[in-house]
C-alpha cells in the first residue's frame, strides 16, 4: 500500500524526527560524559584504549593513536575503558605499565572519575545559556483554578492592602486560591514558574505547611496575599504524588493538535479578543463567560497570527461560533438513576475482601468534603456520552478526525452524525463503543448523516491497548432534539415506563416548542420548583411524559455546561518569555543546572522516604517517551529537556553505587584512608552486587515506564 503524503507528514514529524532528535541528543549527553573522563585521565597520563558510545557488540568505528572510538550496538550509555580499569570483570592485583588507571595516585584517579559528572554539569549549563539567550517560553506560576477540596481551595488568606487604597475598602475574596492569582513566593522562596509550584508540593512530607504569598488583581489594584498551606495526596500522569491542588491557568491563544481535523472556525494560534462583543482579558474568564450564552451563534473576535512582510503580526479576525452543550464536569451518575454533583479528583484500583479488583473513585462533594464512590454504584464513566439531560441522549456526532487514522481512511468528517453502527440505529456513545469492541479489528459498517444526507462508509478500527479504536472524538448533535437513548433508572426513564425509544424526538417543555438542546435547556431553566411534562413525537404518535416536580434531584441549571471552542479545540497554557543578554543568560543558566541537580537529590530523598516508590521513577523507556514528545513541540525545548536530562546524569552517576561513578569515588576514598586499596576479591564482589541492584532496579523502573504507557 502506497504511503501517502499526509502519512510521511505525520510519520516524519511525530516520530521519525523526534526520534531522531532523542537518538542524537542522548548520544550528545553520553558523549559530553565521557568526554571528561577522557579529557581527565589524558591530562594525568592514564592510557585510553576505548571510547564507547553504547554497550555490546561494536557496530563501527576507527584507531585513533591508541584509542579505539566506536559505536556499539545498544545505545543505552557508553563508556571509557582505561587500562587497568574494570567495571564488571575481575579486577586484577597488579599492572606493570605506569600509564594504568591503579598505577596512579588517589587524587589522580578522582579527579577521572568526576570529570564525567563535572563535564555533564557543564555542559547543561552551557545549553541552558543558549537556550536563555535564544528566549524560551515557560509555564507561569499562575492558578487557573483551585481543585475542589483540595488545600488551595480551603486555605484562607490574609490580605495586604495597596498603600494607596484608602481605607474601609473592600477587600478581596479571603476564601481560597482564584484563578488568574500568581503564586510569588513559597516559604520566602520566590516562585518563577509552575514546575517549581508543582515541585515544592511533589516533594513535601504530610506534615509540611507551607507560607505562601500570592498576587491577586482586585479592582484595578495588585493585592498581596498571605496563607498556610499543606498538600493532599493526589494522583498525576499515572503517579502518587502530593500536591496543593492548584492547576495550570489557561492562556487565551487557541490550540488545535497537529494532524486533527476539527470543524472549527478558530485556527491554530488565534487569541481570543471579545465574546458577543465583551473583551476577554484572561484565559481563565472563558468558561464563566460562555455560560450566558443561550445556544445561538456567538460572536467572537480574535487576533489571528498572519504573515506579512516577512514578519508576523496579529490581525483581527471576526468569527461565529455555535456554542456546544455537554453535561458539566462535576456531574456524575449512579446505576440506580441518581445523580451525584461531585468533582472526580481521579479512579484507582483496589483489591476487595474476595481477592478481586475494582475500581473506585475518589471525588470532592458539591459541600467540599472528599469523598469515596463504587464502581459497582457507579455508571462506567467510560460509557456516558458528553450530553445528559435527565436521562435523554442526544445523537451522537464526530467531533475530531485525526487525520493519520482509520476514521480519516473511511471518509469520515468533523459534524458527522452517527445513524447507525453494524446493526444498531441511533447508537448512544456506549452502544457505539460495544459495537467496536464487538467488531475488534475486523471492517465495521457506519452511516453517518452529514448535510442532510445519509453516507455508507467502512472503517477497518485499529486495537490498542485492547480496545479497537478509530480515531475521531465524540460530540453530540444539538442542533435537534432527537434521542438516541435514554439512561436506565433516569427521570425520564421512570416516568415514561421505556415508553421513550430510539429517535423519538422532544418536540415541547410544558407546551413550549423546543428544537435544540439549548432550548431544552432554557425551558427547564424557568421551570425549577415546578411540574413538567415533557412531550415527544415518535413517528405520528406523540408520548407525553409527566416527570413531577422539577427539583434538583433530577436537575440544576449547572448540570448543563456550555462550550464555545469545540471537540478538539483547546486552549494553551500560560506562558512567559525567559530572554537574557549573554550575562544575564550565564546567571541563569548556571541558576537552572544548580536547581536540577538540587532536584534530582531531593527526588532521590523523598525515594528514600517513601514518599514515592521505584514505580514512580522515569528509566530509559521513560525517558525516551518524554523525549519524542518534547521533540515534537520545538528543538529548543528539546535542548532544555536535554540539558535537564544531563544534570540528572551527573546525579545518578556520582551516587555511592558500585559500577557507577560514584561507587568507584566511594572506593578510592575508602583506598585513601586504608592507605591501600581493597583487595581485589572484595572489590570484585562489591561490584557483582552493585551490578545486580543496578539491573533489579532497571527493570523495576522500566517494567513501570513500560505500564504506563498501556494505561
Amino acid at each position: 500500500m502506497p504511503i501517502s503524503a499526509m502519512s510521511f507528514t505525520y510519520m516524519w514529524s511525530e516520530w521519525l524526527w523526534p526520534v531522531a532528535l532523542m537518538v542524537m541528543g542522548l548520544a550528545a549527553v553520553v558523549f559530553f560524559h565521557e568526554l571528561g573522563h577522557f579529557i581527565a585521565a589524558k591530562a594525568v597520563g592514564i592510557k585510553v584504549e576505548r571510547f564507547a558510545l553504547g554497550f555490546g557488540p561494536r557496530l563501527f568505528g576507527g584507531k585513533w593513536g591508541e584509542t579505539d572510538f566506536c559505536v556499539n550496538l545498544v545505545p543505552l550509555g557508553g563508556y571509557v575503558k582505561m587500562l587497568g580499569q574494570e567495571d564488571v570483570k575481575d579486577v586484577e592485583e597488579h599492572y606493570e605499565d605506569p600509564r594504568a588507571f591503579p598505577n596512579k595516585s588517589v587524587g589522580a584517579r578522582m579527579i577521572v572519575i568526576a570529570a564525567g559528572v563535572v563535564m555533564n554539569v557543564i555542559f547543561a549549563a552551557v545549553l541552558f545559556v543558549i537556550v536563555g539567550m535564544v528566549g524560551i517560553d515557560m509555564q507561569a506560576p499562575v492558578a487557573g483554578r483551585a481543585v475542589p477540596g483540595m488545600p488551595a481551595d480551603t486555605a484562607k488568606i490574609t490580605w495586604t492592602a495597596p498603600r494607596d487604597l484608602p481605607g474601609g475598602a473592600p477587600q478581596p475574596d479571603a476564601a481560597g486560591i482564584k484563578a488568574g492569582d500568581r503564586i510569588v513566593s513559597i516559604n520566602g522562596k520566590d516562585i518563577t514558574t509552575y514546575r517549581q509550584l508543582m515541585l515544592r508540593g511533589a516533594f513535601a512530607d504530610p506534615k509540611d505547611v507551607f507560607t505562601f504569598v500570592i498576587e491577586r488583581q482586585f479592582q484595578g489594584r495588585a493585592w498581596r496575599g498571605t496563607l498556610q498551606m499543606s498538600t493532599a495526596q493526589g494522583k498525576t500522569a499515572g503517579s502518587n504524588m502530593r500536591m496543593f491542588g492548584i492547576a495550570a491557568a489557561p492562556s487565551l491563544e487557541v490550540v488545535i493538535p497537529r494532524f486533527t481535523s476539527v470543524e472549527t472556525p478558530f485556527h491554530d494560534g488565534d487569541i481570543l479578543e471579545a465574546i458577543a462583543g465583551q473583551p476577554i482579558h484572561h484565559g481563565w474568564e472563558l468558561d464563566n463567560r460562555c455560560q450566558s450564552l443561550d445556544g445561538k451563534p456567538a460572536g467572537v473576535t480574535v487576533k489571528r497570527p498572519v504573515e506579512k512582510n516577512g514578519r508576523q503580526t496579529l490581525v483581527p479576525q471576526p468569527l461565529t461560533i455555535q456554542p456546544r452543550l455537554e453535561t458539566g464536569p462535576d456531574v456524575l451518575f449512579k446505576k440506580d438513576g441518581q445523580i451525584v454533583r461531585a468533582w472526580l479528583l481521579w479512579s484507582e484500583k483496589e483489591k476487595s475482601p474476595n481477592g478481586s479488583e475494582v475500581t473506585k473513585y475518589v471525588v470532592t462533594m458539591s459541600d467540599g468534603s472528599r469523598g469515596e464512590l463504587s464502581e459497582s454504584e457507579m455508571l462506567p464513566l467510560a460509557s456516558m456520552g458528553p450530553l445528559d439531560v435527565l436521562g435523554m441522549m442526544p445523537r451522537s456526532q464526530v467531533g475530531w478526525v485525526s487525520e493519520v487514522s482509520p476514521a480519516a481512511d473511511a471518509g469520515l468528517r468533523p459534524g458527522d452524525t452517527i445513524v447507525r453502527v453494524g446493526d444498531v440505529s441511533t447508537p448512544t456513545f456506549a452502544e457505539f463503543q460495544d459495537a467496536l469492541r464487538a467488531a475488534g479489528n475486523h471492517a465495521i459498517a457506519l452511516t453517518v448523516e452529514r448535510n442532510g444526507k445519509n453516507i455508507d462508509v467502512t472503517a477497518e478500527p485499529e486495537m490498542q491497548k485492547d480496545q479497537a479504536v478509530l480515531g475521531f472524538g465524540r460530540a453530540v448533535e444539538v442542533s435537534t432534539t432527537i434521542v438516541s437513548g435514554v439512561r436506565e433508572n433516569s427521570p425520564v426513564d421512570k416516568k415514561s415506563k421505556g415508553k421513550v425509544l430510539k429517535g423519538a424526538v422532544l418536540v415541547s417543555v410544558n407546551q413550549t416548542p423546543v428544537q435544540t438542546w439549548f432550548d431544552v435547556r432554557s425551558a427547564l431553566n424557568a421551570l425549577a420548583g415546578k411540574e413538567v411534562t415533557l412531550t415527544f413525537r415518535d413517528g405520528d404518535k406523540e408520548i407525553p411524559v409527566a416527570l413531577g416536580v422539577l427539583d434538583e434531584s433530577m436537575y440544576l441549571p449547572q448540570d448543563l455546561h456550555v462550550d464555545l471552542l469545540g471537540p478538539g479545540v483547546g486552549q494553551r497554557v500560560l506562558t512567559f518569555e525567559i530572554r537574557k543578554p549573554p550575562l544575564e543568560a550565564l546567571a541563569w543558566g548556571v541558576g537552572e543546572s544548580r536547581d536540577f541537580i538540587k532536584e534530582a537529590y531531593v527526588s532521590l530523598l523523598a525515594l528514600f522516604q517513601r514518599k514515592f516508590g521505584l514505580g514512580d521513577m522515569t528509566g530509559p523507556v521513560g525517558i525516551g517517551r518524554l523525549a519524542i514528545q518534547v521533540g515534537r513541540e520545538s528543538p529548543l525545548q528539546f535542548v532544555y529537556f536535554m540539558a535537564m536530562i544531563s544534570c540528572f546524569l551527573a546525579v545518578m552517576n556520582f551516587l555511592p553505587i558500585p559500577v557507577v561513578d560514584g561507587g568507584h569515588a566511594v572506593l578510592l576514598i575508602v583506598e585513601k584512608f586504608r592507605g591501600k586499596p581493597l583487595p581485589a576479591r572484595v572489590v570484585n564482589t562489591i561490584q557483582m552486587v552493585g551490578l545486580f541492584l543496578l539491573i533489579g532496579v532497571f527493570l523495576v523502573i522500566t517494567f513501570s515506564d513500560i505500564m504506563r504507557i498501556f494505561k
